[in-house]
């Protein structure tokens, strides 16, 4: 984990911008929405967008992005069932 949250934002920030060159539009989003508000990422499809996500961003080299999402936004955002 990032020292500090100013360096957890930055890399959360680089991440999403590789994920638009990369044509991961949907976990951008979703990425960018959590940074913003995780409340916002209960639903089902958000939350599968964002496991992909996880996937991404330790893909790309960022298990610190992957770590926060798993620990701060799917872990605390309640699952709601099919459809949202």
């Amino acid at each position: 984990m990032p020292s500090n949250r100013t360096e957890l934002q930055t890399n959360v920030r680089i991440v999403c911008d590789m994920m638009l060159k990369t044509h991961y539009y949907e976990e951008e989003n979703w990425l960018r929405t959590a940074a913003r508000s995780a409340s916002f990422c209960g639903a089902a499809g958000a939350q599968t967008a964002l496991r992909r996500a996880v996937r991404i961003a330790r893909e790309f080299g960022f298990p610190d992005v992957a770590a926060w999402v798993e620990a701060e936004v799917l872990q605390t955002t309640p699952r709601n069932g099919p459809g949202g």
